[in-house]
């Protein structure tokens, strides 16, 4: 299956009319529930809510009010589009979703989910279910709890509700009397405790102040003594968005090792670094990345166009890897003569090497003036090498007419047998009674494989030195 590829949503009967056809615009993810935002063909939308990889539901909306779930999730919430690494990882498996029937969802739920999860999960459905329905199963729950003496539960759900419709008086009254005094009591004198025992209702502060060291670290502690590993990897993600560091950078790389694939682990470090090429560690576990997956163009390209100061080490790594990109590939990176100068300091003969390679290939399309210029920055430090001088000669001769057979030989030493077939054919049709250049076409076309051309060149050869 691709990335993105189409999704059907059906309901639980045959109506055509309750079928949705779309691709996955973005995904939000906020407080254990994941929202998925899918297009169709006409730009109508529509929102399918999950609450711990359980279907709650969802629908067709032309706009999302302000102060439902919805409306938290896209603003509080970490939105992920397309081009976040992790959004693969997101998508739904199966490429057709059947949605619960509304009557059915939070009976199926008890499956899965404590009640008190249930109580918050109802609230998440506020956009497609009436919040009267929905207040009335949140109170079914919440006397459930009083019923059996679990006022503890009782009072955490009671808070649920109060959140999610605060005007509900009779809920008011009910947690003001004697059985939960103490809750009551902690609740008014230090309300921090009583959110720190409860997760469900601290964690919606922990997402809205995360930008704040103090409450990034508790949401990773919650999310962390929760399993909640995915989450972990995108709220790091997140925040190294916003900040460009990280509070852990050693936790943050255990956790990318030890929960993604290799592959999946190189899109992530790639976006990072995208994102802010000025985190040496993430840059440096980057290019060991693109290197042990053998993406040594992606490595090299990576460290000269997006490392602003490189050091020794990263010369070193160009050195190691260069030999494995392609030609044509290097001599589009920027300034890569320039770069030359710094490699192979102790080893002058590999600098000649990758030079002359690099040279060979311009000539296929660039003349002699043009790679001399080129070769300019590289010259200033490196004169000794032989295929400056080369290079010299090969401009002197192509501005001389006379010379077209040194040329054509020079050419040929180059391995650019068109260009010297070039000079070869000039030289034949200036000097039409020498036979130098007619056996050299006859050779160069026998290396070129095209027997044709070079038997009627040996036989021209053969003809003309008959009658010499």
């Amino acid at each position: 299956m691709k990335m993105n590829d189409s999704y059907t949503i059906k309901r639980n009967f045959t109506s055509s009319s309750d079928i949705f056809q779309g691709r996955v615009h973005r995904i939000a993810v906020y407080l254990q529930s994941k929202v998925l935002e899918i297009i169709d063909s006409n730009d109508s939308a529509f929102y399918l809510i999950y609450f711990k990889n359980n279907i709650l539901g969802g629908g067709k909306l032309e706009e999302i009010k302000e102060g439902t779930f919805l409306h938290k999730v896209f603003q509080q919430g970490i939105v992920c589009y397309t081009s976040h690494p992790i959004f693969p990882l997101l998508l739904p498996k199966s490429r057709t979703i059947h949605l619960p029937q509304v009557n059915d969802i939070f009976t199926q739920l008890q499956n899965h989910l404590s009640l008190l999860e249930v109580s918050l999960a109802a609230t998440y459905m506020d956009n497609f279910i009436e919040q009267q329905q929905l207040v009335s199963i949140i109170r079914q729950i919440f006397n459930h709890f009083k019923r059996n003496g679990h006022f503890a539960k009782a009072y955490q759900t009671a808070k649920i509700l109060l959140t999610f419709s605060p005007g509900i008086k009779a809920i008011q009254e009910i947690i003001r009397t004697s059985e939960f005094e103490k809750y009551r009591k902690e609740d008014e004198t230090n309300p921090e405790i009583l959110l720190e025992q409860t997760p469900l209702l601290i964690e919606p502060f922990y997402y809205q102040n995360r930008a704040e060291r103090k409450y990034e670290v508790h949401l990773h502690q919650l999310l962390k003594q929760q399993s909640r590993s995915l989450e972990r990897l995108i709220l790091f993600i997140d925040l190294f968005e916003m900040k460009h560091d990280f509070y852990d950078y050693t936790d943050f790389l255990s956790l990318l090792k030890r929960e993604l694939k290799p592959i999946d682990q190189y899109a992530v470090l790639k976006f990072l670094c995208e994102c802010s090429p000025t985190y040496p560690p993430l840059i440096e576990q980057l290019i060991q990345e693109q290197i042990s997956l053998k993406q040594y163009p992606e490595a090299l390209s990576f460290i000269i166009n997006q490392i602003p100061q490189l050091s020794s080490t990263h010369y070193e790594i160009i050195e190691m890897i260069i030999e494995h990109v392609d030609t044509s590939y290097i001599l589009h990176l920027t300034n890569v003569n320039q770069i030359i100068n710094h490699l192979y300091l102790t080893d002058p003969s590999k600098k000649e090497v990758l030079v002359r390679r690099l040279v060979t290939c311009l000539l296929k399309n660039d003349e002699p003036s043009k790679v001399k210029v080129w070769l300019h920055p590289i010259r200033e430090n490196n004169s000794c090498l032989q295929i400056c001088s080369e290079i010299d000669q090969l401009e002197s001769l192509s501005r001389d007419l006379d010379q077209l057979m040194k040329l054509g030989e020079l050419y040929y030493r180059f391995e650019l047998l068109d260009q010297s077939i070039e000079c070869f054919a000039w030289e034949m049709e200036l000097n039409p009674a020498s036979l130098e250049p007619i056996r050299w076409l006859s050779k160069l076309y026998e290396e070129k494989g095209m027997r044709e051309e070079a038997d009627s060149y040996k036989k021209l050869s053969i003809h003309m030195a008959k009658r010499a």
